[in-house]
């Protein structure tokens, strides 16, 4: 009987042996971000414990797709990325830069919030003497080491609030927590998209965006505010804006048979602008006989009555109803006209 004689002299972790052995391996992700420069580009630093030679192989995944970047890697990145050809750690421990341009290939990638990437790194034995015995029985297998990260590169960082400050009259958009992550970029100012009236972006520290309510008039006004950060990520943030807005006043009928008062909500400003009923609450407004007894009626709620029967009337009083409306972030509208009826 013959024995196949083995140099494992390059093989330094293991000696050959009997039965199929999976050596211990291990990849961390240390930090995963955008690079500065270029916000189409990813880069990974990472670390691999292993004693296979290793060809990286990457992918990244977001909400509705995912897609295999590896053929976009960028070698020698900024100086210090990988170079072709596989990977080794000698036997041990060793840190690598891996950088991929992505964009080009992630359709809408600069509205994106987060990404996931996954990182695998596929081990292989290429030492002639050892890769005829190793790989044709077994003897040895890589483990091919994984590790996942989600890349945060959206611009909205939680927590932020969006409030209606009524002393200065005006709505609000304050980004109150930027985040410890470097990865989370500082906002600059972008031209807004507006319908009718003039939105300001501040540029101070606490990143404040206002809508001055003085430039609205009586309809309910939407307003698409385009963020983006020093990379180029970029978001969008509607407002449905009930500041100044003049609700059309209610319908009500009077029936007889029995008693009481129909009132239809109708969800739109006195000019017929609609109102999205499922960005708004309403409040109806009630008096009996005198205008000055004002009292709410029905308080604030987002359901979208078409129909809401008063009985508590009675024969010989007038009897007044009114609505206005509360937007998403707590600015109230006007109160609408009073649509009057007299119980008979």
């Amino acid at each position: 009987m013959s024995f196949l004689e083995i140099d494992d002299s390059l093989f330094q972790c293991v000696a050959a042996g009997i039965g199929k052995v999976t050596v211990p391996e291990e990849l961390s992700i240390i930090d995963c971000c955008q690079d500065a420069d270029n916000f189409g580009v990813i880069y990974i630093n990472c670390s691999l414990r292993g004693i296979y030679e290793y060809t990286p192989k990457c992918v990244v995944s977001w909400e509705g797709g995912s897609v295999d970047v590896s053929n976009l890697i960028i070698y020698g990145y900024k100086g210090s990325g990988i170079q072709p050809g596989l990977l080794s750690v000698g036997c041990g421990t060793g840190s690598f830069l891996l950088a991929y341009n992505v964009s080009s290939v992630i359709p809408s990638f600069d509205t994106l919030k987060s990404i996931n990437v996954t990182l695998q790194f596929i081990g292989t034995v290429t030492n002639t003497n050892l890769s005829q015995y190793i790989q044709s029985l077994g003897l040895f297998s890589s483990s091919n080491p994984s590790s996942t990260v989600t890349l945060n590169k959206g611009l909205n960082p939680k927590p932020y609030k969006i409030y209606f400050d009524a002393v200065t009259n005006k709505l609000k958009v304050q980004y109150s927590n930027l985040g410890n992550n470097a990865c989370l970029c500082a906002i600059d100012c972008v031209s807004p998209t507006v319908d009718d009236f003039q939105l300001t972006i501040c540029e101070d520290e606490i990143q404040e965006i206002s809508i001055n309510s003085n430039s609205i008039f009586g309809d309910p006004t939407d307003a698409l505010v385009t963020l983006a950060d020093a990379k180029g990520n970029k978001t969008k943030l509607t407002v449905h804006s009930m500041m100044n807005v003049n609700p059309v006043k209610p319908n009500v009928f009077l029936y007889t048979t029995p008693i009481y008062n129909n009132i239809s909500v109708l969800f739109a400003s006195a000019n017929g602008a609609p109102i999205d009923y499922k960005k708004v609450k309403v409040q109806v407004l009630k008096y009996e006989n005198n205008p000055d007894n004002v009292y709410v009626w029905k308080d604030w709620t987002s359901k979208s009555w078409t129909s809401l029967y008063d009985k508590n009337v009675v024969p010989g009083r007038r009897y007044g109803y009114a609505v206005r409306f509360k937007g998403e972030f707590g600015e109230i509208s006007n109160i609408s006209d009073w649509t009057v009826v007299e119980v008979i």
